[in-house]
């Protein structure tokens, strides 16, 4: 369990039950985040990732990528496919199912408009990774392997 203490300030908390870690990030101003196992001032433009057994770490933010929901759009820069297919459902309301392992290894960078049809979004996946299969089904994807690769790829498509 996390707790903010607000001393004047611009900030963003990302914090959702299917993700590993909870991201408190600041853009100006102080904030204190207080876990059971210590606590941290946070100075602009820095990040602390908690974990689920309320480890801290402080890293630089990614600004860009933090406040992108402001500009009504999802950002991802070499990010996982479990994190993008978790923000995916969240928006869509859609469920995702792993038919293997291996895709959970893969990584993608893009910027999407949140208005976009999500197979607008999926497609161009498909067409980078070449290796995922995925049919959306409903408000199901299914995502598998042809070869069970595990291809990291980092492109940027917009």
């Amino acid at each position: 369990k996390e707790h903010l203490k607000v001393l004047g300030t611009h900030f963003n908390v990302n914090a959702y039950e299917e993700d590993a870690v909870i991201k408190t990030t600041l853009l100006e101003g102080s904030v204190q985040v207080t876990t059971l196992t210590g606590k941290v001032i946070l100075k602009p433009g820095e990040q602390v990732r908690q974990d689920k057994q309320g480890k801290m770490h402080v890293v630089q933010a990614d600004i860009t990528k933090v406040m992108a929901w402001k500009q009504n759009m999802f950002y991802f820069n070499d990010t996982d496919i479990k994190s993008i297919m978790n923000t995916l459902s969240r928006w869509y309301d859609i469920k995702v199912e792993y038919k293997s392992d291996a895709v959970k290894c893969l990584a993608f960078g893009g910027i999407f408009s949140r208005r976009a049809n999500v197979s607008s979004i999926i497609e161009p996946l498909e067409k980078n990774w070449q290796k995922v299969c995925s049919t959306i089904i409903k408000n199901r994807i299914p995502l598998e392997t042809e070869s069970g690769s595990n291809v990291r790829l980092g492109e940027k498509i917009k």
